[in-house]
């Protein structure tokens, strides 16, 4: 298995998540059903996001992830 620097993992999906909400600006639920277009335009960074997720570490995930300062870094959930 190769190893991914989780910065650059959490930076990629950062950018997926910020073109997904700048596709998204001024469209409605009924926009997605009548444009396959933008529909797919907003699954794919959705997908990205959950497969660049499984890429980072379990402690990261899990949120117990300690800084070098010995804190532990948390992740929002809401």
């Amino acid at each position: 298995m190769s190893r991914h620097d989780p910065a650059v993992t959490l930076q990629q999906m950062i950018d997926y998540a910020e073109d997904a909400v700048r596709f998204g600006i001024g469209k409605s639920v009924d926009d997605l059903e009548v444009d396959r277009i933008l529909l797919l335009a907003l699954t794919r960074p959705v997908e990205v996001i959950g497969e660049a997720a499984t890429r980072l570490p379990q402690a990261l995930r899990d949120g117990t992830l300690r800084s070098r300062g010995g804190r532990s870094s948390e992740c929002a959930t809401s």
